[in-house]
């Protein structure tokens, strides 16, 4: 199952990588076992992103499918507070460890 095309998507996936994770693309792409490039075009939105692999990166960053497709407003929200409803999950901004 593919997800529509979507900048949103794309974005928050960097997002968290960049701001919450601080994890290279090379990281997240050796984790997915896909090359830089193909990784780095999931992140700047080029073409459709399939629900398996959209899990895939959730798992990597240890969170929800459903936290990355929220859109965020700003980088600080990604970081606020979770009392304040603005931030992904506790799980993102604290993972357990497995």
């Amino acid at each position: 199952m593919k997800l529509a095309k979507t900048k949103i998507i794309g974005d928050n996936i960097r997002q968290i990588r960049e701001v919450v994770k601080n994890y290279k693309h090379s990281y997240v792409a050796e984790q997915l076992k896909i090359t830089t490039r193909a990784y780095t075009n999931i992140e700047n939105n080029v073409g459709d992103i399939a629900l398996k692999k959209l899990e895939e990166i959730a798992n990597i960053f240890v969170c929800r499918p459903a936290d990355i497709l929220i859109t965020k407003k700003s980088r600080s929200d990604l970081t606020a507070n979770t009392s304040t409803g603005h931030s992904y999950t506790p799980e993102i901004i604290n993972p357990k460890k497995r």
